[in-house]
C-alpha cells in the first residue's frame, strides 16, 4: 500500500469473497477470486515499478525492461530535453507545481509528435527519450530512418513554438523554458544504448547551438 492509498475497508474485503448476490464462493470460486486479485496487485506493482508516476510514461528501469525484452532494435532515437526547467522551478511563483506542469506539457508535446507505437520514456528530470521501432511509416508514407527524425524534431519544435505562444505559458517562455531535440539512426553491430548516446550527443549541439543564437 502506498502513502496514497487508503486501507482496504471491511466492505471491500468481504466484496472479494461474495458472488453478486451476496452469496458466499464456494472453495473453488474463492480461490479463483483470490488469484485474480493477486494477479491485479501484481500488475500494478509492475507498472508502478516501470512507469513515471507524473506523466506515465514508461521510467529508466521501464525502458531498460523493454530493451531487455525486445526482438528488434530501435530504428532510430530522440532524447529531448526540457530547457531551463530548474528555472522555472526556482523563479515561478508556484515552483515546483510550475515545474510539473512543464513536464506534463512536455510529454504531451512528444506524444502530440509521435506516431502511437513510437515508446516515450522520461529517463530523469527534465529527459525523455524516444525510440521509434516499426516499420519507418509516417502519415501513410514511406521514410527513411533519417527522414522520419527529422521530421519528428520539426514536428515537436513547431509543437513547442505553439506551446509557448498560448497566454498561459508566457511565464514559461520568460524563464528561458523550450526544449532541445537530439536525433540519432540505429547502425549495424550497435547496441540501444549506444543509440541513445549518440541522441543524447546530438541533442546537446542542438542546445548548444540555441544558447550561441541567444548570445549573439
Amino acid at each position: 500500500m502506498t502513502d496514497h492509498e487508503s486501507p482496504q475497508s471491511p466492505e471491500d474485503f468481504t466484496r472479494q469473497f461474495t458472488a453478486p448476490d451476496g452469496s458466499y464462493l464456494g472453495s473453488a470460486a474463492l480461490s479463483a477470486s483470490l488469484d485474480a486479485a493477486r494477479e491485479r496487485q501484481i500488475a500494478d506493482f509492475n507498472y508502478r515499478a516501470t512507469h513515471d508516476k507524473l506523466t506515465g510514461a514508461l521510467n529508466i528501469d521501464g525502458l531498460e525492461d523493454y530493451l531487455e525484452n525486445s526482438a528488434h532494435p530501435p530504428l532510430a532515437a530522440l532524447l529531448v530535453d526540457a530547457d531551463n526547467l530548474k528555472s522555472v522551478n526556482d523563479k515561478s511563483p508556484r515552483k515546483h507545481a510550475r515545474g510539473h506542469e512543464a513536464i506534463l506539457a512536455t510529454y504531451q508535446t512528444i506524444k502530440d509528435s509521435v506516431r502511437p507505437d513510437d515508446i516515450i520514456a522520461r529517463t530523469g528530470g527534465d529527459e525523455f527519450v524516444v525510440l521509434f521501432v516499426s516499420p519507418v511509416r509516417d502519415g501513410g508514407q514511406h521514410l527513411s530512418a533519417e527522414e522520419l527524425v527529422e521530421h519528428t524534431k520539426a514536428r515537436i519544435d513547431t509543437a513547442t513554438s505553439e506551446l509557448l505562444k498560448q497566454a498561459e505559458n508566457q511565464d514559461l517562455l520568460s524563464y528561458g523554458f523550450g526544449l532541445s531535440v537530439g536525433g540519432a539512426v540505429w547502425q549495424e553491430g550497435m547496441h540501444a544504448n549506444e543509440l541513445i548516446e549518440l541522441a543524447d550527443a546530438d541533442m546537446y549541439i542542438v542546445k548548444e547551438a540555441k544558447k550561441n543564437r541567444t548570445q549573439e
